[in-house]
């Protein structure tokens, strides 16, 4: 039995119901967070254990040399040779590991403004971009800085993981999420975006980009930056 007297937020040593050791807080324990971290799935070497256990009974093969975390991406090969990013949390939901294979490949990558409130976001999506643009217009990003479709598979997601890693790299957190940021990190963003390595014969990525440019330093002083991204000659 613990000593009470070590305060209800002080780990104490227990036995869970299917026989893990564990260290929970009462704090915690009162609050029906529960006491076991493996039974609960946030404990981090068991979280993995079952990441890679399931990757195993999928054929798919684990290229990411480092665990990452549940929520990060993770190169992996899947059993017909796509190389894809699932996440661990999406991979343990049953969401399987390769959008190719699903017929959800992403091919489009962009980079979204919001002037006003001097924020910029950037994502990928699938297919007809508008819709996905029309979402983020109603939430006030109403400039495209880059659209990029008809991209060759895994390009994408790559090059949004290449963008978020640069983004560490130089200590910019995002505003909120993972891709919701200040429009002082737009000129990086665009740095990795315009230079990334693309496969030989893939799109062009300067006919297929907005034509309304922007700089880290301060919004370009052109009236057009102003208006619909959508309309004639946005894209």
């Amino acid at each position: 039995m613990p000593n009470p007297l070590t305060g209800v937020h002080t780990p104490h040593r227990a036995l869970c119901a299917a026989g893990h050791e564990c260290r929970p807080r009462p704090h915690d324990a009162l609050k029906r967070d529960g006491i076991c971290a493996v039974c609960a799935k946030r404990d981090p070497a068991s979280v993995e254990a079952a990441f890679r256990a399931r990757l195993a009974e999928l054929g798919a093969t684990l290229i990411e040399p480092l665990w990452l975390g549940v929520h990060t991406p993770h190169r992996i090969r899947c059993a017909a040779g796509h190389e894809c990013s699932p996440t661990p949390h999406s991979v343990l939901r049953g969401n399987g590991v390769c959008r190719r294979c699903a017929g959800k490949e992403w091919d489009v990558f962009y980079v979204v403004a919001d002037q006003a409130a001097g924020r910029i976001k950037f994502g990928i999506t699938s297919g007809d971009p508008q819709p996905r643009l029309a979402r983020h217009r109603a939430s006030g990003y109403c400039t495209v800085v880059r659209l990029m479709v008809g991209l060759p598979s895994d390009a994408s997601p790559a090059m949004e993981q290449a963008v978020l890693a640069a983004l560490r790299l130089a200590d910019i957190a995002p505003l909120h999420g993972r891709e919701h940021y200040d429009a002082a990190a737009l000129a990086l963003v665009l740095d990795v975006v315009d230079n990334y390595p693309l496969p030989p014969g893939s799109v062009d990525r300067h006919s297929r980009t907005a034509n309304r440019r922007l700089t880290g330093e301060g919004w370009a002083d052109n009236p057009a930056a102003q208006t619909d991204p959508t309309s004639n000659g946005s894209v």
